[in-house]
């Protein structure tokens, strides 16, 4: 089996060139430079690297040398898309022949995702789609960008203030995604809009607060803290809140300036970062950036205080906000008594064969993430999202907190136990059991519904990508584009988009990605869509 991998498949398998019967031959970034010479992008190289290795061995495709024609071209960089250059004569391809798996404009179009918002908007509104389809399939959850969006936001508020019939069941939640989060850093996720919103210009109704404030925590005690060296700022709730704003270089509100006794600075020190606070009498002031907090338990956390950052209008960045989707399916760990319901997510590979005509494919292996495993999912009242391990199913911050916990794997020597302990992800196929055995979905009706949601969204970025409207000329079903997508299914099987990505899927070993060679079923499903979805092409 090795040498038979090792050669290459059989050669009446392998795909060749129509006109010469030679085997087709694949470039990596053949026709793009970079504005800085000297750059090295080492994951790049460790991508083309597994392509080197990969593509003969499993579809007998080989590297094609600088004078040659190439068939398939990769298009891959770890930073900025607009980093790479692409030269005069690159879209001079042949549709017959060639496919390059990239297409003109595709970053700036829907390479981020407040584009991707407005994208799937504009193409609900062209197609004139009813809300039958959000109501029965799924789709995108709305968005909102800021700062462009925040007067409508506002508005929103007020209408959320004079709602006052409204349950609080009946309430959206949000979520807040700083410009360039990744990995989970940086998200809130609140009932409502407007502790996630700074305030407008002209309200003085948070005057005394806004040159630094915070949401309040009570009888909550949140981890990754540091202990204030200065002795002053454990005297009181107002001491610890004052040392945090000014460790942030921030104005000290009026409240709050008596109670830091003068320590020769005035107004700020500014020499370091500080967005949550926590203080209690016998354990003293502690700040920084909070990896995770508890729930409110007065029992055993009586006495702690202390607040998470508000948002200000001055200096405000760019973020997204989306609507929450607040009944995700629920995982029900395997042998933890009493029972524990973690949220999931699930991660689908897929191929913009080509755009004219359309054509996409959607593999069925991928994977899904749950939440924090240590606690029940809720999301019924404010409280609940002070942890957000419990609603973030991002790996890093489980395995930076020690959480992560690998599912059984079939290198592990029993077939019949593969996947089948709790674990913080696992296959696609094990999360369909989940979606069936324990929220009484139906899978086929579910993953047709996955496919209409990333079917509608592609369609909708067709509008602006095709030949026929791209600005940049090229042939008619020369390009496409591989992509991997974070979905949330709800209990009612809709399938919701809350972002693509548009770039080559592949996971190298190397990068330090879970699903890269660290955890064992993700990176066979990962290597299983991601090499599949190539062959579509």
């Amino acid at each position: 089996e090795e040498t038979s991998v090792a050669r290459g498949p059989m050669s009446d398998l392998v795909p060749r060139d129509t006109h010469t019967g030679q085997p087709l031959r694949f470039a990596f970034n053949r026709g793009f430079a970079r504005s800085d010479v000297l750059h090295i992008d080492i994951a790049a190289d460790i991508v083309l690297t597994d392509l080197l290795r990969s593509m003969p061995a499993f579809f007998g495709i080989t590297p094609a040398l600088p004078d040659q024609t190439w068939h398939l071209g990769f298009v891959y960089t770890s930073g900025d898309y607009d980093d790479l250059i692409p030269s005069r004569s690159l879209w001079r391809l042949k549709a017959a022949s060639q496919r390059l798996l990239f297409v003109p404009r595709i970053q700036e179009v829907i390479g981020e995702k407040d584009s991707q918002c407005k994208v799937y908007q504009e193409g609900l509104r062209q197609w004139a789609v009813t809300t039958s389809f959000s109501e029965e399939i799924g789709g995108m959850p709305e968005c909102f960008e800021l700062p462009q969006d925040r007067q409508k936001l506002h508005r929103l508020v007020a209408q959320e203030s004079a709602s006052q019939s409204e349950t609080q069941h009946q309430r959206e939640a949000y979520v807040y995604k700083p410009e360039g989060a990744w990995g989970g850093r940086g998200i809130e996720i609140r009932f409502g809009l407007k502790d996630l919103l700074a305030p407008e210009a002209g309200d003085d109704s948070r005057a005394d607060t806004t040159s630094c404030a915070f949401n309040p925590l009570r009888d909550v005690q949140c981890l990754g803290l540091e202990k204030v060296e200065a002795p002053e700022a454990s005297d009181s709730e107002a001491a610890c809140q004052a040392a945090c704003c000014r460790e942030a270089g921030e104005t000290v509100s009026v409240g709050n300036l008596a109670a830091l006794p003068s320590t020769g600075v005035e107004g700020s020190i500014g020499h370091g970062v500080c967005n949550t606070w926590n203080w209690r009498p016998e354990d003293g002031c502690w700040t920084g950036t909070a990896r995770i907090c508890s729930s409110p338990n007065p029992t055993f956390l009586g006495g702690w205080r202390g607040g998470h950052r508000m948002h200000r209008r001055e200096d405000e960045p760019r973020a997204v906000l989306q609507r929450y989707v607040l009944d995700p399916v629920i995982y029900q760990l395997e042998g933890i008594r009493p029972p524990l319901r973690v949220k999931t997510d699930i991660r689908i590979y897929g191929a913009v064969v080509s755009l004219d005509p359309l054509r996409i494919y959607v593999s069925r292996h991928g994977y899904f993430r749950t939440g924090y495993l240590e606690r029940n999912y809720s999301a019924t009242a404010d409280a609940d999202f002070l942890d957000r391990l419990v609603h973030l199913t991002h790996h890093i911050p489980k395995i930076e907190n020690g959480s992560y916990q690998c599912p059984t794997a079939p290198s592990w020597g029993d077939p019949a136990a593969v996947e089948s302990d709790a674990a913080s992800g696992g296959s696609l196929r094990k999360w369909f059991h989940i979606a069936r055995d324990q929220n009484g979905l139906d899978v086929k009706r579910t993953w047709m519904n996955i496919r209409l949601a990333l079917g509608l969204f592609v369609l909708s970025a067709r509008q602006q990508l095709a030949c026929h409207v791209n600005p940049v000329p090229h042939a008619c079903g020369s390009v496409g584009f591989q992509f991997f997508a974070d979905l949330v299914v709800d209990t009612r099987g809709r399938a919701w988009m809350m972002e693509m990505h548009p770039t080559l899927a592949v996971k190298s070993h190397g990068l330090g990605d879970p699903e890269g060679g660290w955890v064992e079923v993700l990176t066979r499903e990962t290597r299983q869509g991601a090499l599949g979805t190539l062959a579509m092409f």
